[in-house]
């Protein structure tokens, strides 16, 4: 009885041990994203969580607040970690991601002008900017990217090159070339990236590329966005859609 007892406690140890050794051995969750306001012009309010409260320069807001500017005003963010800057225009509503590692910023409304720098890690951490009805994954870009009141979203890139995927993660990732932009509407595939001849300025000055409604603006034999490669996602109900995030390195 003695050593059958003394083999159970042996063989309880053990056990423990292998648990600990798997815990200690397991990667730590990786750590939140550190925000900090490094300009402002105007007002800036952490909306949620309550109560809200107007933000200045210097404050670091934490992952999962919801921040939005005034109607006339600008703000600049940066995560210096991620070599992410994000220069949010009046009116827009933003939330600092925290739901899925690599996501830095979920646009709900509005519009921002994002600015990535290279980084040497290999392979690249991933940097992905989210909206209602979009995925948009980056290495060393700057794009421009507004969101609509039915969450439809126009990407404008200035720099480098976007990928970019409806939310539900239906369809393939498009991608976008600096000098072109794409509109993803809510429940739909990825239009046909075309040319939109914007510079940054014109872009913070509220210049939007021509209209989807006008494929004439876009010349002969053009498709404007939302058509070509564009569609209706399979199931999809237009703005009442299920919303996902996909997935996508850099």
């Amino acid at each position: 009885m003695w050593e059958r007892g003394g083999q159970r406690m042996m063989m309880a140890g053990v056990a423990a041990a292998t648990l600990c050794l798997a815990a200690s051995s397991a990667d730590p969750p990786p750590a939140a994203p550190v925000y900090e306001v490094a300009s402002l012009k105007g007002k800036l309010m952490r909306e949620d969580p309550e109560p809200e409260i107007e933000l200045t320069v210097g404050a670091r807001p934490t992952a999962g607040e919801l921040l939005r500017t005034g109607r006339r005003s600008r703000a600049e963010i940066v995560v210096q970690e991620a070599g992410a800057r994000f220069l949010l225009g009046p009116s827009t509503r933003a939330r600092l991601a925290s739901r899925r590692p690599g996501v830095l910023l979920d646009v709900e409304r509005g519009r921002l002008r994002a600015i990535f720098d290279k980084l040497a890690a290999d392979p690249p951490p991933e940097r992905v900017v989210t909206t209602p009805s979009a995925v948009l994954a980056v290495r060393g870009t700057e794009y421009g990217v507004e969101v609509g009141r039915r969450g439809d979203t126009d990407v404008v890139v200035f720099e480098g090159v976007v990928e970019v995927r409806d939310a539900a993660g239906e369809g393939e990732w498009v991608r976008v070339q600096a000098g072109f932009h794409v509109r993803v509407r809510h429940g739909q595939l990825p239009g046909q990236p075309q040319p939109h001849r914007l510079d940054q300025s014109a872009w913070d000055r509220g210049r939007r590329p021509p209209s989807a409604r006008d494929p004439a603006a876009w010349g002969p034999g053009a498709s404007a966005p939302g058509q070509g490669v564009g569609g209706r996602l399979p199931g999809a109900r237009g703005a009442g859609s299920t919303r996902g995030s996909g997935k996508h390195g850099g």
